[in-house]
């Protein structure tokens, strides 16, 4: 497919920053563009614009294999909602503070498919003619036409309008946001567009802005017939030792299920991991999609972090095979001693630069605790490898008691989402167990209602602990998430400046364990009155 694309953005006159916000991302023959306009109303609208569409950009890349294009339209538009709508609790206190429009495309040969929500529009030009294909989601009248009906982030429940389109040679789709209709009339907007097939025209074409604008102008020039053919998933039955899969010979399972393996590449011999598809999926679309989400965000998630991810060439695809690498996981580690101060350190370094990645991508890793870890190498220079793509999830992914549930948040057991706190929870459970070999609250079972009291205090299980670092792993622990980092920056800088820590004490903390010093000059002071009273009383 053959086509061109062009952005151009202004914000309103006497601004110097606009909410608006535009994303363009090209996918194996998929083309993805969306446009953004924060809610003047929203507290931080402009953000909220921003995070929408690189979210709903990026999305497309981990998109199911059995997902149509309109079903994933639909289900990362809804997505969205809810993460707005929660990060906005979570950083405002109030549902609305991200509100913003969306307006959307995906291209893939011939077809077009496209949502939106709230007055940013999407328009074909064809022949001269300008067609509006989205729906305008606000009141009619002069004194109403600023009053949005539907929009991203204001209420939990949403209903996006979809719509398709069969584009063809010399075509041109224009999403643009309010700031571009309000000044120039449909006329206006097709004239221009004929003549320029190009968004920058369209903006300079608006006199003193009176609002923040954004164009997005697609120029079809050679579609291709057919929409875009996604490899699909095969799960594979019984697995056993000898089995050529995608390339591999399988050697031993790595797992009870026999759904992990270690395997000999035969091209050059290399061991591989492979990870095929629970043998549940055969039956289970959701299953299917859940590992079709996974081997696409293993291969995006490349880093130093996670072993190295290939997905093997062909249709359908079996499995995905990761970079094999011999050493213990930090539980074996914990089996013979605990980790010493210096290697605490350099865990808590590395899993919060981890975590800090995935951030990046707007995820969070989900099940964080030492199976998953694998030991490089120990000692003052310790070095350590994360694992498991299947657990990582989206920051603020719908309530759930996914993971491991002695290293799960408590505020997670009463339906809070993922979050920076939530994974600083885990990071601090994983980091206390590795310097004391003990859970901070005591094991916890899958389906129990845990009761969160006071920690036991890590420098009386492992007295070589220095006291800054346990005040790290007490405030990262904390049951009450106020009381936790709030972010990882905070955690990092903790770890990387210990003269800086200050002592950290649960609410509850008795007075004379959070200032024992206070408490004895307390303690002097009574018995001096008492002494003085005595006195005087025998005069």
């Amino acid at each position: 497919m053959g086509l061109h694309v062009t952005t151009a953005s202004v914000p309103g006159t006497g601004r110097t920053n606009s909410d608006d916000a535009f994303a363009h991302r090209a996918y194996d023959g998929l083309q993805v563009a969306a446009v953004a306009d924060g809610i003047g109303s929203a507290r931080a609208g402009g953000a909220g614009a921003a995070l929408a569409v690189r979210r709903f950009a990026d999305n497309f890349e981990t998109r199911p294999s059995g997902w149509s294009v309109d079903r994933a339209l639909v289900e990362f538009t809804t997505q969205i909602n809810r993460q707005l709508c929660e990060e906005a609790l979570h950083r405002y206190g109030t549902e609305g503070a991200l509100g913003c429009t969306l307006a959307a495309v995906a291209i893939s040969g011939d077809m077009m498919w496209g949502v939106n929500l709230g007055d940013t529009e999407v328009f074909l030009l064809r022949a001269g003619e300008l067609r509006q294909l989205s729906e305008r989601h606000s009141l009619v009248g002069p004194e109403k036409s600023h009053v949005l009906t539907h929009a991203l982030g204001l209420d939990a429940t949403i209903a996006p309008h979809v719509f398709s389109w069969r584009v063809a040679a010399g075509d041109r789709v224009l999403i643009c946001t309010d700031g571009v209709t309000r000044p120039l009339t449909q006329e206006k907007l097709a004239a221009l567009l004929s003549r320029h097939p190009d968004a920058i025209p369209l903006i300079r074409a608006i006199e003193n802005p009176e609002d923040d604008a954004t164009a997005v102008v697609i120029s079809i020039e050679t579609p291709t017939a057919g929409p875009l053919s996604v490899a699909s998933l095969m799960v594979p039955g019984t697995l056993e030792i000898g089995q050529e899969w995608a390339g591999h010979i399988l050697l031993s399972a790595l797992d009870p299920d026999s759904r992990v393996w270690l395997a000999r590449r035969l091209h050059d011999g290399e061991k591989r991991v492979l990870k095929f598809a629970p043998n549940d999926a055969r039956h289970d679309e959701k299953l299917r999609s859940l590992f079709s989400t996974e081997i696409t965000r293993a291969h995006r998630l490349q880093s130093t972090f996670f072993p190295t991810v290939e997905i093997p060439p062909g249709d359908p695809v079996c499995c995905y095979s990761l970079e094999y690498i011999v050493g213990p996981t930090l539980r074996e580690c914990l089996a013979e001693r605990p980790l010493i101060t210096e290697e605490v350190i350099a865990l808590g370094r590395f899993l919060t630069a981890a975590t800090q990645f995935l951030l990046r991508h707007d995820l969070v890793h989900g099940d964080l605790k030492p199976e998953n870890i694998l030991v490089r190498r120990r000692g003052i220079s310790a070095e350590f490898t994360l694992l498991d793509f299947g657990s990582v999830a989206p920051l603020f992914a719908p309530p759930s008691r996914s993971g491991t549930a002695s290293y799960i948040a408590p505020e997670r057991f009463t339906g809070a989402p993922h979050s920076e706190r939530t994974e600083i929870y885990g990071i601090g459970v994983t980091l206390f167990e590795a310097a004391t070999r003990t859970y901070p609250y005591g094991e916890i079972e899958r389906f129990q209602n845990p009761r969160f009291t006071a920690p036991a205090r890590p420098a009386r299980l492992n007295p070589a602990l220095p006291d800054w670092l346990e005040a790290v792993l007490l405030r990262c622990v904390a049951a009450e998430p106020a009381q936790r980092y709030q972010n990882y920056s905070q955690l990092t800088y903790d770890l990387e400046h210990p003269d800086k820590v200050e002592p950290f004490f649960a609410p509850d903390t008795p007075l004379l364990e959070r200032n024992p010093l206070l408490v004895w000059q307390l303690l002097a002071g009574l018995l001096a009155a008492l002494n003085l009273l005595q006195f005087f009383l025998r005069t």
